[in-house]
């Protein structure tokens, strides 16, 4: 754009110069002050001078315009590709959230499945009931909670299993979509009654990966260390990174028990305040999640904006997977 001024710019300076030049009535007033002033033989070299100036002027322009040609090209070929990408995308995201549409459709759910959570294999129950957060341990001490949903509006208020369409200032809901296979994670929730949360934002211990009480948070971690990471918790059970069904199913959980008086907290540890024991969801620790946005990928807000905890299921936020950031963790969720 800057290319093209200058050939405008140019162009009028030359136009002006042309004028002025052929302009005899202008001309000769000029002209005759200047002849009268500094003398005849320097007035003819102004007036060289200044045909010379327009010749220049108009070449530099045509030169700058032919260039610009480039320029514009080039701009209406990336352009191009950013709309082909959009659209590739998109389409991706539609036909994710068909398929949701159809599996919730097909899987007949149990609600008594929801209110009587299964133990994994190497787990044991800690407490809590399965609608005041239901927590169970492994032999490590890593703790999770019970997410319990469903796939229809139901007396008990158990959180329907979906990703909210959103808004944001950097992201359309339109064209995000998850990066892993979700659908397992949807089947298996549906059939299961729920799904696993870690209590915590996920720690660190000598590198490995911890959902455990007053644990430095594993914070600075780009995209693809923490699915890297919530992957090695398990490998008898589906360990993941949270995806963004999970991430709002369980916002959901906690909803009518957010009060503003629990969202600042210092990012360092884990376990500040609670809602049904799953630990810092709403706080000031943003966390990656598995959704994306063409080739970038997507971590959330957990701090209400403008007071409306709405918002936590609003926001999302997009960067290249190497981004980090002090305030930036993750979470695991697992599941059969």
């Amino acid at each position: 754009m800057g290319s093209i001024k200058i050939v405008l710019i140019a162009f009028a300076i030359s136009f002006g110069v042309i004028i002025f030049i052929t302009n005899e009535k202008v001309r000769s007033e000029t002209f005759g002050v200047l002849n009268h002033k500094i003398g005849k033989s320097k007035y003819r070299i102004y007036h060289l001078f200044l045909i010379l100036i327009t010749v220049i002027l108009i070449f530099y322009s045509i030169k700058l315009l032919n260039k610009s040609k480039i320029i514009v090209g080039f701009i209406t070929k990336n352009t191009a590709k950013q709309e082909e990408e959009y659209e590739q995308y998109k389409k991706i995201a539609e036909t994710q959230n068909q398929r949701y549409q159809e599996i919730m459709k097909t899987v007949e759910v149990n609600l008594e499945n929801c209110k009587n959570p299964y133990v994994p294999d190497g787990f044991f129950y800690v407490e809590g009931e399965w609608n005041t957060g239901f927590v169970i341990e492994d032999e490590k001490q890593n703790q999770f909670v019970w997410v319990p949903c469903t796939n229809e509006a139901n007396e008990e208020k158990i959180p329907i299993l979906e990703k909210t369409k959103f808004k944001t200032n950097n992201t359309n809901w339109s064209n995000c979509y998850e990066e892993d296979d979700y659908e397992e994670f949807l089947m298996s929730s549906l059939e299961n009654g729920g799904f696993y949360i870690s209590r915590f934002e996920i720690g660190k211990e000598e590198e490995i990966p911890v959902s455990k009480f007053g644990t430095m948070i594993w914070k600075d971690v780009n995209r693809e260390e923490a699915k890297e990471k919530a992957e090695m918790m398990y490998t008898d059970i589906h360990s993941k990174l949270i995806n963004g069904y999970a991430m709002d199913t369980a916002v959901k959980f906690i909803f009518e028990e957010m009060s503003l008086r629990n969202v600042l907290k210092s990012s360092g540890i884990s376990g500040n305040t609670s809602q049904k024991n799953i630990y810092d969801l709403a706080d000031d620790m943003n966390e990656w999640t598995s959704e994306m946005r063409g080739n970038l990928k997507i971590y959330r807000t957990s701090i209400p904006g403008n007071g409306e905890f709405e918002s936590i299921l609003n926001d999302r936020f997009s960067n290249d997977a190497e981004f980090t950031s002090d305030n930036l963790g993750f979470r695991t969720i697992i599941y059969k």
